[in-house]
């Protein structure tokens, strides 16, 4: 995954989190972001409430690959959805190698 962030195949990865605001229709805040997020190819991992409209819409699933920009989607293809959960993640970033020599800081 950090190769693939240093390549620019990926723009990042975002970790969403928190509950919902009063102010702004129910749920749409956060389902507004993770579209602009995954149209520039932010990976997204998730949990708390943020996590409940983002399944309910199906972002979990396969098919919304098609919501992620291509450089995105040919990263997770053809088995990953283009989020993950707390309870996932291991899953969603199993693509990933992580040792001491490639981490940069």
């Amino acid at each position: 995954m950090a190769e693939a962030i240093r390549e620019g195949r990926i723009l990042g990865v975002v970790n969403m989190v928190g509950c919902n605001n009063l102010k702004v229709l129910y749920e749409k805040t956060i389902v507004d972001v993770a579209d602009v997020l995954l149209e520039n190819g932010v990976l997204i991992l998730t949990n708390g409430c943020a996590l409940f409209p983002l399944m309910k819409l199906g972002y979990c699933n396969i098919s919304a690959l098609s919501r992620t920009n291509e450089s995105l989607r040919d990263f997770l293809s053809p088995e990953l959805p283009p989020f993950g959960t707390s309870a996932n993640v291991s899953t969603t970033l199993g693509r990933a190698e992580f040792s001491p020599e490639s981490q940069t800081y």
